[in-house]
């Protein structure tokens, strides 16, 4: 039953995590094209601090 719960848990988890990276792929092509006015693309900006988070949580 536990077993069961904490499946259903994994598996909303990786789903919102793949919501989370496809907004972010399409918020990246946006800031792109925001670049080209001159506009940066800060670091500090949400995708940026979640990919680093991920990079650092995977090595």
């Amino acid at each position: 039953m536990a077993n069961q719960f904490y499946g259903r848990k994994l598996v909303k988890a990786v789903t919102e995590h793949d919501l989370q990276k496809k907004i972010a792929e399409s918020e990246k092509r946006n800031w792109r094209r925001v670049g080209k006015l001159g506009r940066h693309h800060y670091s500090g900006h949400w995708c940026c601090v979640m990919e680093r988070q991920s990079k650092e949580g995977m090595e």
